[in-house]
């Protein structure tokens, strides 16, 4: 029966229609309805595009393979725009961090009290309270992707104003000596100081927020078995690698431009980090496997999360995820003790250099030097030792049966070094010495930049999207600044009970000690995690 052209062109017309639906349904399942890192496949028939019958019978499907290589090769691209955005972030830091703490320390700008570190301490609790709440509201309205664009573009423009305000009070303080008798000298250190304290604080919430950022992107980009044996301590190598240029840098930046010179390079060192990770967030939205809410959460499914998600509380919320995950509450125990170490040990350090180095330039020079020296010995240890050791761990492991996954002994490393150190500066009686105190320092920053950042990383990877994005950044923001905080509080009254340096550096060490032990007991539960955790 013949049909009409009209007719025929109709069901042509709709014929079309059907296919570009079929079509745009399956790329849209394609984006969609997939699990982690993983796209559903679209299955067609074997005489259409592409699929081969092999001899034995079997049908291949070469555009899948050609797809999947494809989806491989953009996963390593947004990596590494996302491991090159971490590295310059920790340049940037650099940057920030020995101009800060030369500036904080001024006896121009800054604070000659002892008691002003552990106050500025205390402050990035509550501070830390506002930027996770703020965080939390902007990753439920924009996503992961735009909340790190906004982060960092309002951490930039923090250093660069920062900066200018800084700049500007100087050259007033410098032409105005003779102002009204010198008190407006006074008004304008005033402001000075409460610029540069107002930027420690926030400078401290904002490093942890991106960093923790980069690396919830990175965990859930990467395969399961990926991260201890191929890409943790490479990438925190590559920031370590970096972090050391930078530091190198710091001192001709200082010449060239003074302390807030620094603060300008740090902002545009936050600005390039930004378009690296906007790029690496590009790639993994135009390949379907951008991080987001409606991936699969593996073990960890609760039906209702998302439900309920937007409405609950930031409290009730935590509550829900930490009672969820118990591996989390774990690492928040030893969060706190890592972080009261830290501030021990912090609190020690600058007190030293300060006393020993009286000149703001020289100190920061002097500072910036022993962190390259940091960052060369943490790349170190993340290019050439601990891939090494993880693989030597993990084929231990698979000898076992999995029966123990000797990579997680790595959590003990950095409280049993501490513990070492504090007893060696214990045996020295008469006045610490700068030396002696920095070396320690240094030994528990490079710790804590590759052991600890390695080590960390292979908790979050196992876990589910709330708990990469959300949990992590409670952990990084709240928990973190609640153990340098509460320390913090001690550490303010104790040079008031101790008059002379001698008895002040006897308490610091004895807390060094103390601390280090329970340190030591708070990181077991993870270095021997029991099975039901392991399998999360």
């Amino acid at each position: 029966m013949c049909m009409p052209p009209l007719a025929a062109d109709a069901v042509t017309s709709t014929s079309t229609t059907t296919t570009s639906r079929v079509v745009a349904t399956v790329r849209a399942s394609a984006c969609t309805g997939r699990s982690r890192n993983k796209t559903i496949p679209f299955k067609r028939p074997a005489d259409v595009l592409g699929k081969s019958r092999s001899s034995d019978g079997t049908d291949t499907d070469i555009n899948d393979k050609n797809q999947n290589s494809h989806s491989c090769f953009a996963r390593i691209q947004s990596i590494l725009f996302m491991a090159s955005a971490s590295a310059l972030h920790f340049a940037g830091f650099e940057f920030a961090r020995s101009g800060t703490i030369a500036l904080f320390t001024s006896s121009k700008t800054g604070f000659a009290s002892a008691s002003a570190s552990p106050l500025s301490t205390i402050c990035m609790t509550p501070f830390s309270i506002l930027v996770l709440w703020l965080y939390t509201k902007s990753l439920e309205r924009w996503g992961p992707w735009k909340c790190l664009n906004i982060s960092t573009v309002l951490f930039a423009l923090l250093l660069a104003s920062s900066a200018g305000i800084l700049r500007t009070l100087e050259i007033l303080m410098d032409n105005s000596t003779d102002f009204d008798e010198g008190r407006g000298v006074q008004v304008l250190q005033r402001l000075a100081q409460t610029t540069i304290f107002s930027l420690n604080v926030a400078q401290s919430s904002f490093v942890q927020l991106l960093y923790t950022q980069h690396w919830s992107f990175i965990g859930s980009v990467s395969k399961e078995w990926e991260g201890a044996t191929v890409w943790f301590a490479p990438i925190a190598g590559l920031g370590s690698i970096a972090s050391t240029l930078a530091a190198l840098g710091v001192q001709p930046v200082i010449q060239r431009w003074g302390l807030t010179g620094s603060l300008g390079i740090s902002s545009i060192f936050l600005l390039s980090s930004g378009c690296a990770a906007d790029v690496a967030y590009r790639i993994a939205n135009r390949h379907c496997f951008e991080p987001s809410r409606k991936e699969d959460t593996g073990n960890h499914s609760n039906k209702r999360q998302d439900v309920h998600s937007h409405s609950a509380s930031l409290v009730e919320t935590s509550r829900r995820l930490f009672s969820r995950v118990p591996i989390l509450v774990n690492l928040c125990i030893e969060v706190l003790t890592c972080q009261s170490v830290s501030s021990v040990i912090n609190f020690l350090f600058l007190l030293k250099v300060k006393e020993c180095i009286p000149n703001d330039q020289q100190r920061a020079s002097w500072t910036a030097t022993w962190y390259a020296r940091i960052n060369f010995f943490s790349g170190v240890l993340q290019f050439g030792v601990l891939p090494l050791l993880m693989k030597h761990w993990k084929s231990k492991s698979d000898n076992n049966n999995g029966n123990s996954n000797q990579q997680h002994k790595v959590w003990l490393v950095m409280p049993m070094f501490m513990m070492a150190s504090a007893t060696l500066m214990s045996y020295q009686t008469e006045h610490l010495s700068l030396l002696l105190v920095t070396v320690s320092f240094a030994l528990y920053k490079t710790l804590e930049y590759s052991v600890r950042g390695v080590a960390v990383e292979m908790v979050y990877v196992n876990l589910d999207y709330e708990s990469r994005f959300f949990g992590k950044e409670v952990i990084g923001l709240f928990v973190d600044r609640l153990g340098k905080s509460s320390t913090a509080v001690v550490l303010s009254l104790v040079p008031y009970h101790f008059g002379d340096t001698e008895s002040l550096d006897k308490a610091f060490v004895q807390a060094l000690s103390v601390g280090s032990l329970v340190w030591l007991a708070a990181s077991y539960p993870l270095a021997n995690p029991k099975r039901k955790d392991k399998m999360q």
